[in-house]
């Protein structure tokens, strides 16, 4: 058996091998950053969560422990959250004040690095991405034990705004807004608004049924008032799988024949490993 100085010798061995790989990393990011540049790439194209998830997804299945699946995305996150300030340095708005869950978990998502704008309310933090000040937004969408935040809800309504990505970090739910529309991973999900249903009998189970007859899996659907007509409402729902998938296609366009749909955007669907 090894005494202690010999494994921490090795060790420091492995922190210096990790060192300089890291950074042989770092540089590559560097030339993917400037093949972006040169491509004409925007500031919000540099952060890809399809991307990312893609590349963490792929290291847990070939992990082979001790380290646990939670370790690795952790540790790959952090990676990737430096590269990116490497390459672009994002500025992000969120519902402050600082230390807040948003900022909390917009950290956990982005790194440290990234430069962190703090709003006093959702509006302000969806204008300031609206008008180019920030890349994105980081705003709360669900708490466990507390239901749906109804500021937010409201804000996607009113909003031309896209959902690029979902931050599940301890009790809390958090959207990333943003311009961008995010690519497939072959794990995705779409958050939809619905409105204008008919007040009529079976309506709410011609929403429910396309879904059913294309095997398309959808949370339980969250009403919020439409402030146009009294007792009209829109329905915001969330549905495994990418908006550009032909069964969700079918499903869409069978729904188009009696409601409005706005397609807030599709993004990759994770697992809490928080």
């Amino acid at each position: 058996m090894r005494n202690l100085a010999e494994i921490r010798t090795e060790i420091d061995k492995i922190n210096e091998a990790l060192l300089n790989l890291l950074n042989q990393r770092a540089r590559l990011a560097l030339e993917v950053g400037a093949a972006k540049q040169k491509a004409g790439a925007e500031k919000a194209d540099y952060y890809r969560p399809e991307r990312e998830l893609g590349i963490i997804n792929d290291l847990i299945e070939k992990n082979p422990g001790p380290l646990r699946d939670a370790h690795i995305k952790h540790i790959f996150q952090a990676i990737m959250a430096s590269s990116l300030a490497l390459q672009q340095p994002l500025r992000v708005a969120y519902l402050g004040p600082l230390g807040s869950e948003s900022h909390l978990a917009l950290q956990f998502n982005f790194g440290l690095e990234v430069e962190a704008v703090a709003e006093e309310t959702v509006p302000a933090a969806l204008q300031v991405l609206e008008e180019d000040q920030v890349e994105f937004a980081v705003l709360p969408l669900e708490h466990l034990h507390q239901g749906y935040v109804v500021a937010t809800l409201e804000g996607l309504i009113h909003s031309s705004l896209r959902v690029v990505g979902e931050i599940i970090f301890k009790e809390a739910r958090f959207l990333i807004l943003g311009k961008t529309k995010i690519q497939r991973t072959g794990r995705d999900k779409t958050a939809l608004l619905i409105s204008n249903l008919p007040n009529e009998a079976g309506a709410l189970f011609r929403l429910l049924e396309p879904f059913q007859r294309h095997h398309l899996n959808i949370s339980m659907p969250v009403l919020r008032p439409a402030q146009k007509k009294a007792w009209n409402y829109v329905f915001f729902l969330e549905v495994e799988g990418h908006e550009d998938d032909a069964p969700m296609q079918a499903a869409l366009n069978d729904l188009r024949q009696f409601v409005q749909i706005k397609v807030l955007g599709s993004y990759p669907l994770i697992a809490s490993l928080a």
